[in-house]
């Protein structure tokens, strides 16, 4: 995979104090130009090199240009304010209906 060199974001969208792990999968956010504040899929790689950044992978996808380049790119130093976790829906507790065609 191709590496793209990116500086350390000084400013950023929200204050967190989220946390993340090597191989988490986790959204990013596009921060300048025509698709800026589109969140995409990432994969988290490991710590970056200043505080409060990782190593992201932005993985493969054709939305908003091709993540504006950074498609299926590894990113260095991606400030943390920038990231957010992936949250899934919760498992329906209720069965679900089946039709059954009895004839």
């Amino acid at each position: 995979m191709p590496q793209v060199p990116t500086p350390v974001a000084t400013t950023s969208p929200a204050k967190t104090a989220e946390k993340y792990k090597a191989e988490e999968i986790a959204e990013v956010t596009i921060i300048e130009g025509k698709w800026s504040g589109k969140w995409l899929k990432c994969k988290i790689v490991g710590s970056g090199s200043a505080r409060d950044t990782y190593i992201i992978h932005v993985l493969p996808t054709r939305d908003y240009d091709n993540a504006a380049g950074f498609s299926d790119h590894i990113v260095q130093d991606m400030h943390k304010d920038y990231l957010r976790k992936v949250t899934t829906a919760p498992a329906s507790t209720s069965p679900a209906k089946i039709a059954v065609d009895t004839d």
